[in-house]
């Protein structure tokens, strides 16, 4: 994906100096789309339906997990009386019960993380199609991914925001473009320092004795 993004970034510069000469230069925008997965009702929905199979999962690991420490304290404890054959035969089960919650947690892991995709595939293709219709009603040549990767921000640096269509993108779905401003003041407020508490008066001078 990044290599794409930088193919198109390369494109759109060569592209940007042939149409310089005929000044007109082309209109480049950029959105952030994890931003408005944030926004979309479908990704709440999402994060509930997956948060309520993974507490499954983990109710289901931490029973396991249960059995098989009440069962090895029981071993510990008749381990130097049980015959051998008796004990093996034990200590294989407690192995394969071991196995059994490890791949367990492997496996529900992989189950989460699938479920997540095929969920989440209808969402990105609803905004696929919501910054294309941005895209050719407002005249952009490009627009790229802020953040595409979640960490490392493919333009690392933009003059102006006039060509944000981060606000357009969730307007165009329905969604009130002022949750970014809220969320920014909420964010903004929530790093404000606390005023400081006054400072008790410094008691007065005991009198003189005369």
């Amino acid at each position: 994906m990044k290599n794409n993004l930088v193919i198109a970034l390369v494109a759109a510069l060569a592209l940007f100096g042939v149409n310089a000469n005929a000044q007109t230069a082309p209109k480049l925008g950029f959105t952030d789309v994890d931003l408005v997965l944030n926004f979309m009702p479908e990704s709440k929905k999402i994060q509930n339906e997956i948060g309520i199979q993974r507490q499954q999962y983990e109710k289901a690991i931490q029973d396991k997990s249960k059995d098989f420490e009440e069962r090895v304290k029981d071993y510990e404890k008749k381990a130097s009386s049980m015959p051998d054959l008796l004990r093996q035969d034990t200590e294989k089960q407690l192995q394969s019960l071991q196995a059994s919650i490890q791949e367990l947690n492997t496996k529900s892991q992989q189950d989460l993380q699938n479920k997540y995709n095929v969920l989440l595939g209808p969402v990105m293709n609803k905004i696929d199609d919501a910054i294309k219709a941005v895209g050719k009603e407002n005249g952009f040549l490009f627009i790229f991914n802020l953040n595409p990767t979640g960490q490392t921000p493919i333009i690392l640096y933009s003059s102006s925001e006039d060509n944000d269509v981060t606000k357009l993108v969730l307007k165009k779905l329905g969604i009130d473009p002022t949750v970014i401003d809220k969320a920014k003041e909420a964010a903004a407020a929530a790093a404000a320092p606390k005023a400081a508490a006054p400072a008790a008066a410094a008691p007065a001078p005991a009198p003189k004795k005369n």
